[in-house]
This record gives C-alpha cells, sequence and structure tokens, in this order.
C-alpha cells in the first residue's frame, strides 16, 4: 500500500493562488479560507472536500479505501467504485459501476 500523503498544494480557482497545506488525516475539510483573495472555497459537486476539488493530491479519507461490512462481509470501498471483497481467500475485485449494480445504495 502507498504511503499516505499528508500535504497537497491548493490552487485558487478564482485568483489563481497556490498554497501547500497540510490535510486532516481523519476528515474532510469543507471549507477553505484562499490567502490571496480571502475567498472561500466550497468542494465542487461530487467531492466530499476542498482538497479533493482544487488541490493536487485527494484527502487521507479517499487515498485509504472505507472498511464497509455488507450482507455479514468484510469489504473495502475504493473510491474508483471498485468494490474489494475480503473473504478466507484473499481479495476479490468486483466492478459493480460495470454491472449496474451499487452494494451501499
Amino acid at each position: 500500500m502507498a504511503q499516505l500523503q499528508t500535504s497537497s498544494t491548493l490552487t485558487c480557482p478564482k485568483c489563481g493562488h497556490v498554497e501547500t497545506e497540510t490535510m486532516p488525516t481523519d476528515a474532510c475539510q469543507y471549507f477553505y479560507d484562499c490567502k490571496g483573495c480571502s475567498s472561500v472555497l466550497k468542494p465542487l459537486a461530487g467531492d466530499c472536500c476542498v482538497f479533493c476539488s482544487y488541490g493536487d493530491v485527494p484527502c487521507p479519507p479517499i487515498q485509504v479505501p472505507a472498511p464497509r461490512v455488507i450482507d455479514g462481509t468484510a469489504q473495502l470501498y475504493a473510491p474508483t467504485d471498485t468494490l474489494l471483497r475480503l473473504g478466507t481467500s484473499g481479495i476479490k475485485e468486483s466492478n459493480d459501476a460495470a454491472n449496474g449494480s451499487n452494494p451501499l445504495a
């Protein structure tokens, strides 16, 4: 597994100011005050935080798949819509987006 990256360089969409910031490791950051123009940045539709919208590195919660239990089976949900199933035979991938089902719905 790749090492967790905790720094991301944000680029303001309004003034173009670039700033490298340390990301929280246990939560998504919804607001960010631009140090160039004082605009309050919020995530774009579909993104969880400002780092995923305006940064060069996604936030730590997105970098690490979140464990879930579905139908009594431990699974890891990867942000790429790939579901990693953990069982006695190891990890098995299934792309639920490809077959039209969503096991998390």
